[in-house]
C-alpha cells in the first residue's frame, strides 16, 4: 500500500512538472535558446560532470577561480557531454546513494551535500551552473562527515585530530592567499583572465580598474582586448574605449568607437550622456569628417 501511495505522489509530481516545463517554465535565456535551457537530462548530466571539479576543490583548493565559464552552445547533444567526469559524478551519486541508505552516520553528510547543490543541478536553469562558491553550504556536509568518524572512531581519535588541525592550516593559509587575491583588483582580474580567457568581463573589469587609476594605456588595451574576445556586441567596451581614447588625446579613434558604439546600438544611452557634456560637445561640433550617417545616428538615439 505504501508503495502504490508512492507510485501515485511520484507520478503527480512528475506530472506536475512536465505540465509547468510546458506551459510555464518556458527556459530562454537573453542569449537565446540552446541545448542547456531545453533539455532537463542534459543539465543534470552537466550538473553530474561538475562534481568532480567540486570535489577536487574541497580536496585540493589550489586553482581558483571566480568566473567558471560553461558555454552551452558548444554541445550539441549528450554525447558531447559525456566524458570520464560523467562516470565519476554518477559512481558517486551511486555509490554513496547506497551508503547513504546502508548508514545513517552517513547519511546526513550525502543528503546534505546533495540537497544544498540542488539550486544549481539545472532543474531549473535560473543560476550560473558551474561557480566554486556555490560549496558554501555543501560544506557542511563535509565537516558533518568528518564529525562523524571522529565520534565512529575513537581509537584513531589522535590521528583524526592531527590531521584536522594540519589541513585546518593549510586551508587557513589559501585562504588567506585568496584574501590577497581578492583584495588587489589587478591580481584579482589577472587570475581570472588566466583561468576564464574567454570572459570579456574580466578584461573589462581589468580596464575600468586602470581608466579610474589614469594608467590610460593600459586601459585602452584591456578594453580592446576584451572587445575581441567577447565576438559580440559589447557596448560597454566601446564606450569606455572612446572615454579612453578622448583622454589619451585620440580622437580620431575615439570617434570611431562612438560610431561602432551607437551603429550597434542606437539606444545605448550612457554614450550619449558622455557626449552631452561640455567638452564633448564641442568636439561633435568641429568633427567635419563625421558623415550624415553618423549624424543621423545620433540623433535618433539622442530622440
Amino acid at each position: 500500500k505504501e508503495r502504490i501511495w508512492g507510485f501515485v505522489l511520484m507520478s503527480v509530481v512528475a506530472g506536475a512538472y512536465l505540465v509547468l516545463k510546458f506551459v510555464v517554465l518556458d527556459f530562454v535565456l537573453e542569449s537565446g535558446s540552446n541545448t542547456y535551457t531545453e533539455n532537463l537530462g542534459f543539465r543534470l548530466i552537466y550538473f553530474v560532470n561538475t562534481i568532480w571539479d567540486y570535489l577536487v576543490i574541497l580536496v585540493w583548493p589550489v586553482t581558483l577561480y571566480f568566473e567558471r565559464i560553461f558555454d552551452a552552445t558548444i554541445f550539441g547533444n549528450y554525447l558531447d557531454l559525456i566524458s570520464w567526469k560523467t562516470m565519476v559524478g554518477t559512481m558517486f551519486v551511486a555509490l554513496g546513494g547506497i551508503f547513504a541508505w546502508r548508514f545513517e552516520r552517513f547519511r546526513l553528510f550525502y543528503l546534505w551535500f546533495l540537497a544544498a547543490l540542488i539550486p544549481y543541478m539545472g532543474i531549473v536553469p535560473a543560476n550560473a551552473p558551474y561557480k566554486e562558491h556555490w560549496l558554501y553550504i555543501p560544506l557542511i556536509g563535509v565537516l558533518v562527515l568528518v564529525a562523524t568518524a571522529y565520534e565512529k572512531f575513537r581509537k584513531y581519535r589522535k590521528q583524526i585530530m592531527a590531521v584536522c588541525v594540519l589541513l585546518t592550516v593549510l586551508f587557513s593559509v589559501r585562504v588567506v592567499m585568496r584574501n590577497f587575491e581578492w583584495a588587489d583588483p589587478v591580481k584579482f582580474f589577472e587570475n581570472e583572465i588566466a583561468h576564464a580567457r574567454i570572459d570579456y568581463r574580466m578584461h573589462f573589469g581589468l580596464g575600468e580598474y586602470y581608466f579610474h587609476n589614469d594608467d590610460l594605456e593600459k586601459a585602452f588595451e584591456s578594453f580592446e582586448t576584451g572587445l575581441i574576445e567577447s565576438q559580440l556586441i559589447c557596448e560597454s567596451c566601446s564606450y569606455f574605449l572612446a572615454r579612453t581614447a578622448f583622454e589619451m588625446g585620440d580622437e580620431e579613434t575615439g570617434w570611431q568607437y562612438v560610431r561602432g558604439c551607437l551603429s550597434d546600438n542606437p539606444n545605448y544611452m550612457p554614450m550619449y550622456y558622455y557626449l552631452e557634456a561640455d567638452e564633448q560637445l564641442e568636439r561633435l561640433d568641429r568633427q567635419e569628417w563625421l558623415n550624415e550617417e553618423d549624424v543621423e545616428i545620433f540623433l535618433e538615439g539622442k530622440a
